[in-house]
């Protein structure tokens, strides 16, 4: 009863989207990639475009799901999609580009790597994600 009154309220649809990305997490972390990866698409599809920062958190957490599955092209898609989509959101953007930049290396594209340190030491400075990013040997060999 109390999710049907809460219906179209938006501050309860980004209590239950923060939920199910906790969910996805969890499932995530307990070795059920597949389950993590439907809760997420259903995120992705029922959150609407002004709920920024749910989504770029969603695409962060698949391209993790997807890494998890040994499937590193799916994970550069998800991790792409926050770059392009949501850099307002500084959080999920850092960590998008700090997972970019490990990623396009071994897929033949050391150049977009190179791209992504630049704009995550650029844009983000003082983020662990940077200080992270500073010891993936690809990144690192281009410093």
């Amino acid at each position: 009863q109390v999710i049907e009154q809460s219906a179209g309220d938006p501050a309860s649809s980004t209590a239950q989207f923060d939920g199910l990305l906790g969910k996805a997490a969890c499932q995530q972390k307990q070795g059920q990639i597949d389950e993590a990866i439907a809760t997420l698409d259903g995120v992705i599809g029922q959150a609407s475009e002004s709920e920024s920062q749910t989504l770029a958190q969603a695409w962060v957490l698949k391209g993790d799901c997807f890494r998890a599955k040994n499937m590193p092209k799916d994970a550069l898609m998800a991790y792409l999609h926050v770059d392009v989509l949501y850099p307002s959101e500084p959080a999920a953007h850092a960590e998008a580009l700090y997972h970019l930049v490990s990623l396009w290396a071994p897929a033949g594209h050391q150049d977009r790597s190179d791209e992504a340190m630049a704009k995550l030491s650029t844009k983000y400075p003082n983020s662990p994600w940077t200080k992270q990013a500073g010891t993936i040997p690809q990144a690192a060999a281009n410093e």
